[in-house]
Formats: structure tokens, sequence, C-alpha cells
């Protein structure tokens, strides 16, 4: 469950078709960058009329690749896509292209860079509104903030727009959403086994609101390898040892605990920082060991053991979803 949640920081879902360029309670519908960085398939269900699909999404992401195929027929937008994204050390890059109602052509391109607890990204799309995106992401302990600024160019008209989502975890499975997109946004994302539902209010103003209710599944590829070993007992002869009495030995005394040299301290800062990187990549069971190595020599340094503990605890939830 707990990894499941991590999914609603890191590919929240949306309120209606927000243009996004970085990691925000908002959607990631139009950066191609802001993509899950796990091996996954998923299929994203969203609708704010009875009877109709406003956005339908099928992905399917390797640990730095993703594809996806999507359509939207909302009234903001009706367009079919394919996209593709790729991941360089901390930076993700995306690419997608398409065709809208009228068949006519429509691309768009993101970036995003991740350094750890903020993400910067920026986004552009070209079509018959062109649009322009940047922005940045903070998360903080269980709130994440995210802050847009949208630039569109029609043929007669220029349009600025300033965005603002938060998101607060409540608990392991649920998570409130708060945002200003054109028209205030709130709502509920709950995880339930490997769902993540989301029902809100989007874009609510004096003149319109809408309904907005969406789904999407995270299924994991299942890769279950089984060994069977044959073991083979062999006769061993039994040598009879003979009975020598000792000197009784001494009682060890107990040695005092060393304290760390600057050059540990130096040591386990590197690996501990190695930790964090591996952690932030989902690579937990690098980041395993590089925190247990700061463990040996270092007890106690700094918060080591609680994130030694969290990433084992996620490593466990994870190979049980498997």
């Amino acid at each position: 469950m707990i990894l499941i949640v991590s999914f609603l920081m890191v590919y929240p879902f949306s309120f209606g078709e927000a243009g996004v360029a970085t990691e925000s309670p908002f959607g990631p519908y139009y950066n191609p960058a802001n993509r899950p960085k796990i091996d996954y398939y998923s299929i994203t269900l969203s609708t704010s009329r009875i009877g109709g699909i406003e956005y339908l999404g099928l992905d399917r992401s390797f640990q730095d690749f993703t594809v996806g195929i999507a359509t939207s027929d909302s009234v903001w937008e009706r367009k079919s896509w394919l996209s593709f994204a790729g991941r360089l050390g901390r930076f993700d890059f995306g690419f997608g292209g398409g065709l809208d109602h009228q068949i006519q052509p429509t691309l768009s391109s993101g970036v995003m860079v991740d350094l750890n607890r903020l993400a910067l990204g920026a986004s552009y799309r070209y079509g018959d509104i062109k649009s322009i995106q940047g922005g940045l992401s903070l998360e903080i302990g269980r709130i994440l903030v995210g802050l847009e600024g949208e630039r569109l160019i029609a043929e007669d008209s220029t349009r600025n727009y300033l965005h603002l989502g938060i998101g607060y975890e409540l608990s392991e499975a649920v998570q409130a959403q708060i945002g200003y997109h054109r028209g205030m946004s709130f709502g509920l994302s709950s995880a339930i086994g490997p769902l993540l539902f989301f029902f809100g209010v989007d874009r609510f103003t004096i003149e319109d609101f809408r309904i907005h209710f969406g789904i999407y599944s995270i299924i994991r590829e299942k890769v279950i390898k089984k060994t069977i070993t044959k073991i083979r007992v062999k006769k061993v002869p039994v040598e009879k040892k003979v009975y020598v009495p000792t000197k009784p030995k001494k009682k060890a005394v107990p040695k005092k605990k060393k304290t760390p040299s600057k050059a540990d301290l130096k040591y386990c800062d590197e690996h501990y920082r190695k930790g964090i990187e591996y952690y932030n990549q989902d690579k937990l069971q690098e980041a395993i060991r590089e925190w247990e190595k700061v463990q040996a020599l270092c007890p106690g340094y700094l918060l080591v053991e609680e994130y030694l503990d969290k990433a084992k605890k996620k490593l466990k939830l994870l190979k049980g979803i498997e």
C-alpha cells in the first residue's frame, strides 16, 4: 500500500485537462516526461459526465523508458496521440504526437529534472492552440506543492495562466488535493488494492463546475523463478576426539565503542547520500546496501536507521505485490 500511495506523489491523477510542466497535484497529461520511474502497465480512465469517457490512456513503462497511447474527448480538447518518455540521470525527456478532431497534427515535448524533493520542468505543445508551461514541485513531508505558469498562444490572442496545486497525504491510502487552474479544484485520491481512484469537483467557478471521476490501475509485471536443487547426502567418517583438559579462558573485556574518525564520517556521509539518490530512483536494494554500510561504521548516523527501516518495508511490500 505504501508503494501505491507513493504513485500519488509521482503520478497523481489530474484535475481536468491541466497543462502540466512538473510533478504536481494537477496531472501528467501534457508533459510526456512526467511518467512513473518503474516497470508497470497502466490504464487511465476519467470522465466528467455520465455515460461518456473524457480521457483514456494505455501505458507500458520500463525502468528508463515509457510508451503510451491516449485519446481525449473533453470539451477543452479532442485529440488522440502517442507519447514516448526516457530517463537520463536526473533528467526525464518526453515527446508526443497525434491528431486532433479536425485531423490537424498536434505535437508536444517536455523535460523534467529531479532534485530529490524538488522537481523543475517545462513543456511545449504545438497545434491549433500552442502552449508553453514551466513550473516546479516541492515535497515537504506529507505535502506536495506544485506551481506552474502557462502561456496559451492562438492566432488572434495570447493568454497567461498561473496554476497552483497542493496534495496532502491523509493516510497511507488517501490523499486530499486542492488546486486552482482557471477555477478552483478539489478532491480525494484513494488506493484500493492495485487501483487508484479519484473523485472531485473540477474548475469550480461562478459560471460552471464539473464533477470529475477517475480510475487508473497499476499492474506490475510478475516474474517468478523457481530453482530446484537436489541435495545429495554423503556418508562422512566420524573421528573420535580425545578430551584434553585445558585452562579456563579469561573473560573478554568488552571493547569501548570507537568514536568515528573524520575519514569514517566522510565515508558515511558519502554512502548516506548515495543511498538517498538510489531511494529516490526506486533502486531500493542499492539504497539498503549503502545505508547498511553507514549503519555498520557509524551507528545512528543522521536518519540512517529511519531511512533503512523505511526502505526495507517498501521493498518487502513491493515483493508482496509481485
